[in-house]
């Protein structure tokens, strides 16, 4: 089964997803970067990640299962099988996720900067 969707920043702008792995990339993307109890009429949607990164006292393990709830909330086609933080020279927090597809079991891996 082939799904398409919107997908942001490829290129010029706005445009479809031509794999259902694509797909699932934008939707985690989304995931992430929205705060939850931001979309109405579904409050649940999004996560607190960046909540968590500006608290005074950061834990990383907090922050990783916040990542790994939310995707697993929000994106029922797919189980994070790994998350990583990382803090880098230009004061960006980046999370590094491995994904395993519940439909086929292939493994798909992003990288997001918060």
């Amino acid at each position: 089964m082939s799904e398409r969707g919107l997908v942001i920043g490829e290129g010029n702008g706005i445009g479809f997803s031509s794999t259902e792995n694509k797909l699932i990339l934008e939707n985690v993307k989304r995931i992430l970067l929205t705060k939850r109890g931001e979309r109405v009429k579904e409050l649940e949607f999004g996560s607190s990640v960046k909540e968590y990164l500006f608290m005074p006292e950061i834990n990383i393990d907090d922050v990783l299962l916040e990542v790994k709830n939310s995707i697993e909330r929000c994106e029922p086609r797919v189980k994070v099988t790994e998350a990583t933080l990382e803090y880098s020279q230009d004061e960006e927090f980046k999370v590094k996720i491995t994904l395993q597809k519940l439909t086929d079991n292939t493994t798909i891996s992003t990288e997001i900067g918060l």
